[in-house]
């Protein structure tokens, strides 16, 4: 049996309509209290008008609050589209085949037990990821056994090119992060991409790498998703303002179980701010930006949401990580040790996570992985196992 990689309500129309705003509010209204703080104004998710950086097969979503959607739109102006590349090779066991009735694509679920998730700032493309990736896939990572169907949940990755537009006079962009990796190389994501036949890539870029004076290789940064999965339903949240215009990558990633069954993964890619100007308490800005994000994604079925929280403060003990944890109650104990190191390790602190709602599958080896592998940021990852229920092959 065949079915169509569109499962019904993963985005839907609750970002359009009325959101759940009771329960979220009353945690929300706890987790403040936490800080001394006071619940932040509600701010419903809504679809944003098409810009050169909002085009393309992906739905945007904003915060509905005019000052937030005015500045999100400076900073978009300095960015290219989205990119979006489904897997295009039939290496994957995956191919696309006759429409249903209604038309909507559908396509072969390769069989997956289990997928492993990795949550990884790349340090603006200072971070090796082919290697990672060589890695993953020999098992080197994971005791020997090697890696067949994952997800890369990605921050802080980097596209150049002619898709950047030039800068503008009311342009808004963020300073100029210069990350060579330790060979010297840097990875751009939509070059990687288009190496990668086998995989899907959606990069979803949040700001311009600075105003790149004097230089005709404009150059953007943001999230992204990798996996060698199916993946369907790009969206792209903009978090309300606090410095910088940071976007979260999100989408829904199939497959099924060697028992016959399909299985719909909703993951998100996000990367909070990690200063807010002026006095405000960045604890609290990040409070606020996590509440808008997790009543804005789905709140229900099987996902995923992972990446750099930026919780500068106090690590795993910020309130943020509580408010996630709240929204992603099988999250397992977080790994011990520093996932973030600046001055030849004088600089330590945790920074990336990974939150899990489980439905009926598992999460194990949840950890930390010991190389940075040319970032600043050590990847975390973890396998989702899915249920086997039935004993025969769709």
């Amino acid at each position: 049996m065949v079915r169509s990689l569109q499962p019904a309500g993963v985005v839907g129309t609750r970002h359009e309509g009325d959101m759940k705003r009771h329960t979220a509010l009353r945690r929300l209204l706890a987790a403040a209290i936490l800080t001394g703080a006071c619940a932040p104004a509600f701010q419903a998710a809504v679809r944003a008008e098409p810009e050169l950086c909002r085009t393309g097969p992906v739905a945007f979503y904003v915060p509905e609050a005019g000052a937030h959607r005015a500045a999100l739109n400076r900073w978009c102006a300095a960015v290219g589209p989205a990119v979006f590349v489904p897997a295009r090779s039939a290496a994957m066991d995956v191919e696309r085949i006759t429409s249903e009735p209604d038309d909507s694509a559908t396509i072969v679920l390769p069989v997956a037990d289990s997928v492993l998730i990795v949550a990884w700032n790349n340090h603006v493309g200072g971070g090796a990821l082919e290697r990672f990736v060589d890695d993953l896939r020999a098992g080197r990572l994971t005791g020997g056994d090697s890696v067949h169907h994952f997800v890369l949940l990605l921050q802080e990755v980097y596209r150049s090119g002619p898709e950047v537009p030039a800068l503008g006079t009311d342009m808004l962009y963020a300073g100029e992060i210069d990350a060579a990796s330790v060979s010297g190389n840097r990875t751009d994501i939509a070059d990687w991409a288009a190496s990668h036949p086998e995989l899907a890539v959606f990069y979803a870029p949040s700001m311009r790498n600075g105003a790149q004076s004097g230089v005709d290789a404009p150059e953007d940064r943001g999230s992204a998703i990798v996996t060698s999965l199916p993946f369907a339903e790009p969206v792209a949240y903009e978090l309300p303002v606090v410095r910088q215009r940071r976007v979260v990558a999100a989408g829904v990633v199939a497959g099924r179980t060697s028992a016959g069954e399909p299985w719909y993964l909703h993951v998100a890619s996000v990367h909070l701010e990690n200063r807010p100007e002026g006095a405000r308490n960045p604890e609290r800005a990040r409070l606020e930006q996590a509440h808008w994000l997790l009543d804005a994604l789905p709140d229900s079925g099987l996902a995923v949401l992972g990446g750099d929280m930026n919780t500068w403060m106090r690590g795993p003990d910020e309130v943020v990580v509580w408010r996630a944890r709240q929204a992603y109650p099988d999250t397992p104990p977080i790994p011990t040790g520093p996932t973030y190191q600046q001055a030849g390790g004088v600089l330590r602190m945790y920074l990336d996570y990974l939150f899990f709602r489980t439905d009926d599958a598992t999460v194990t080896g949840y950890r930390r992985v010991p190389d940075t592998y040319g970032s600043d940021h050590f990847p975390v990852l973890a396998w989702v196992h899915l249920p086997r229920r039935g004993g025969g092959q769709e």
